[in-house]
């Protein structure tokens, strides 16, 4: 599965997704994808589980990867200081100002 570059937002939404021998394109490093790409699992903890075999059960929400996988976006800026401590618990932190995180 390849995701077009055209700009234009994508969204998957699926129980259970599984790139299994096939692959999953969402941009390249000659061509990021430039627009929202999400991958939306669906369902809540009272659904029926996922097994892979009877040895293997995996969950109800589940991205597994066995074939191959590509995914790049825009360039961002990843680094930052943290200016306070951050202890088990915290529901905020301080960082350097001027990141593009969302």
């Amino acid at each position: 599965m390849t995701f077009l570059n055209d700009g234009t937002d994508r969204k998957i939404s699926a129980y259970n997704f599984w790139v299994r021998a096939g692959e999953l394109v969402i941009g390249t490093a000659e061509e990021p994808y430039t627009a929202k790409a999400n991958i939306h699992l669906l369902g809540t903890n009272e659904d029926e589980y996922f097994a892979f075999s009877n040895s293997i059960e995996t969950g109800n929400k589940n991205l597994v990867i066995t074939g191959d996988a590509t995914m790049v976006g825009a360039q961002r800026s990843l680094r930052s200081r943290l200016r306070t401590p951050v202890f088990v618990g915290d529901t905020t932190m301080t960082v350097d100002a001027g990141l593009d995180w969302v």
